[in-house]
């Protein structure tokens, strides 16, 4: 299982998909446990909005590099480092809202199990098809994130935590893609891969 050190937490594991369960019992120790939690989720809150701008930056300079850096190696001693395009910033379990056929048609969510490879995002329909073949996502294509620009749909933290993906340029014709995390913590993993998987491509 493959994480991302959050830049607010210690490392959130996506595979147990565990709801935040707040303990809303009424004692006094729980109003003021509960004031805590609101004022650390806006804390979250607001780094994700700054980590989503600087997202911007990177993503515009990563449309300019390649998506898949050579192989390099140390200077001291001719050993290679594995690529960018190896590594995996992040996997778990998503919701993601399908493409309306008709204004009429109600919105439909898919949990759907995602991996960050490199600056491409696969999606599998759970875990085990993911472990059994990775390489026979859904539609056999990934989503490249190169391009995109991350929107925080979350209003101070509370639920539906959500975030967006949008083209920035409108000549860019591929689709807008919605997603939908269990948890405030899983919000802001997901956040800090996206940005990590760019600043390597923008640093590289």
């Amino acid at each position: 299982m493959h994480g991302v050190q959050s830049d607010v937490g210690p490392e959130t594991s996506m595979t147990t998909g565990e709801r935040d369960r707040p303990d809303m019992e009424g004692t006094s120790g729980t109003v003021v446990s509960t004031a805590a939690s609101s004022d650390k989720d806006k804390k979250k809150q607001s780094i994700l909005s700054r980590m989503t701008s600087r997202m911007k930056q990177d993503s515009r300079a990563g449309s300019e590099l390649s998506r898949e850096p050579s192989m390099m190696s140390t200077a001291s001693a001719n050993v290679a480092i594995a690529p960018a395009s190896n590594r995996i910033w992040m996997e778990g379990y998503l919701s993601k809202m399908g493409m309306s056929k008709s204004m009429l048609s109600s919105t439909e969510w898919s949990r759907r199990y995602f991996v960050l490879k490199a600056t491409d995002m696969y999606y599998y329909k759970n875990r085990e098809d993911f472990e059994a073949d990775p390489s026979k996502s859904i539609k056999n294509r990934p989503i490249s994130i190169i391009g995109y620009e991350l929107s925080l749909l979350s209003v101070d933290g509370h639920p539906p935590h959500e975030f967006e993906l949008k083209p920035e340029r409108e000549e860019d014709d591929r689709r807008t893609w919605r997603f939908r995390c269990d948890t405030l913590d899983e919000l802001t993993a997901w956040v800090s891969a996206f940005d990590s998987a760019l600043r390597s491509v923008s640093n590289s």
